[in-house]
C-alpha cells in the first residue's frame, strides 16, 4: 500500500494494513492513526516511534513480550508472524544446523529467564554471529538497560517494515 493511500483510507484500513508493521497490535496501529496525514515515509517511521515510545510501561513490557524468540520454538514450527518469519530466515535462522541451535535456544532461556521477556533484535542488521556476540553483551546488562534495547531494537524493526511497505512496487 502506497503513503497516499494510507493517508486516504477509513482508520479500519489503516490498522489493517499496519498492524502487522507493530507484531500484530492493532493498538498501536489505531493511534498511529491519528497522526496522519504523513508528508513521506520518514515521517510516518516517525510517528510510529512516537507511539511505540509514549506507551505506558506496562503496556511496552507487554508488547515487548509479544514478539517472538529468535530462532525459538513457534519459529521453527511455524508460529509466528509472516513478517517476523521472513526476517529471521532473511538472517537465516530457519537454517541453524543443531549445535547452533542449542547455542540460541540457551541464550534465549537465558536471557528471558533474566530479564522476563524475549531478546529483540533487528535481525536484518545482524547476522547469526553477530546476534550470538549481541547476546553476549546483552545478558550483562540490568534490566532497565535491556527494556530501554528492546524498544530501541523494536523502533528499528517497525522502521525496517515500514520502510518495506512503502517501498514502490514494480508492476508484473
Amino acid at each position: 500500500m502506497d503513503l497516499a493511500t494510507l493517508n486516504a483510507c477509513d482508520t479500519e484500513d489503516f490498522v489493517h494494513a499496519l498492524s502487522a508493521v507493530f507484531e500484530g497490535t492493532p493498538v498501536l496501529a489505531e493511534r498511529l492513526a491519528t497522526h496522519r496525514p504523513f508528508a513521506d515515509p520518514a515521517a510516518l517511521i516517525e510517528a510510529a516511534v512516537q507511539v511505540i515510545r509514549s506507551m505506558p510501561d506496562d503496556e511496552n513490557r507487554a508488547y515487548i513480550s509479544a514478539h517472538p524468540e529468535l530462532a525459538g520454538a513457534a519459529a521453527r514450527l511455524g508460529e509466528v508472524a509472516a513478517n517476523s518469519a521472513e526476517e529471521q530466515a532473511a538472517t537465516q535462522l530457519d537454517r541453524l544446523d543443531p549445535e547452533e541451535q542449542a547455542v540460541f535456544d540457551a541464550n534465549n532461556l537465558a536471557y528471558r529467564t533474566r530479564f522476563g521477556f524475549p531478546f529483540i533484535a533487528a535481525v536484518r542488521l545482524h547476522t547469526r554471529q553477530s546476534l550470538q556476540k549481541a547476546f553476549a553483551e546483552r545478558l550483562g546488562n540490568s534490566h532497565d538497560t535491556e527494556l530501554a534495547n528492546a524498544t530501541d531494537e523494536i523502533c528499528k524493526i517497525v522502521g525496517l517494515r515500514i520502510e518495506a511497505l512503502c517501498r514502490p512496487r514494480s508492476p508484473g
